[in-house]
């Protein structure tokens, strides 16, 4: 997984998974540095497209929509977005978001997360067939960087066997 550097060779998208939305349609911090994150990525030539990922969380409007507008106000062109706006986790991240990668033949992607979170987010990806690489912003915004960090160990300890066992049986009925 990569952190500030950048891929060798360009993808063909920048996958931008989602975080939440606060009160206003604010971002929160963390989507704010993935977000961020994926401006620079794209401005550095990373990708051409980047595909936002998100639904509608506990405050509107969807994570998609947020990411679009903050990413436009960071010198993104409009017409280099594309946006999903039903997942509502990181499994539905990758399967709605193939579609839009699929329709539009990019198959390889740069999936931009919180660094703990890549390993997984990848595996979603590759188990879909796209070839899959991660990159995360490099600095939190934990006033607590010890809590965190447990708290996305165990996040991901149990996370990643349940996904295993999800994405397997995708695996099993699309043939993949």
């Amino acid at each position: 997984m990569q952190s500030r550097k950048y891929p060798q060779r360009p993808a063909d998208a920048i996958v931008l998974l989602g975080a939440a939305v606060w009160t206003g349609g604010r971002p929160s911090p963390t989507l704010l540095r993935r977000i961020e994150h994926a401006a620079a990525l794209y401005h550095a030539g990373a990708a051409p497209i980047i595909v936002g990922c998100g639904g509608l969380g506990n405050h509107p409007p969807a994570e998609a929509e947020v990411m679009k507008r903050e990413l436009i106000a960071l010198g993104v062109p409009q017409s280099a977005i594309r946006t999903e706006t039903r997942s509502r986790n990181t499994l539905e991240n990758a399967v709605f978001s193939a579609r839009i990668l699929r329709r539009e033949k990019l198959e390889n992607t740069l999936i931009v997360s919180d660094r703990y979170h890549l390993p997984r987010a990848v595996l979603c990806f590759q188990t879909l067939g796209f070839s899959a690489t991660g990159s995360g912003p490099g600095r939190s915004v934990s006033n607590t960087p010890l809590n965190k960090w447990l708290y996305a160990c165990l996040r991901e300890t149990v996370a990643y066997p349940l996904y295993s066992v999800k994405l397997r049986a995708i695996r099993k009925r699309s043939g993949i």
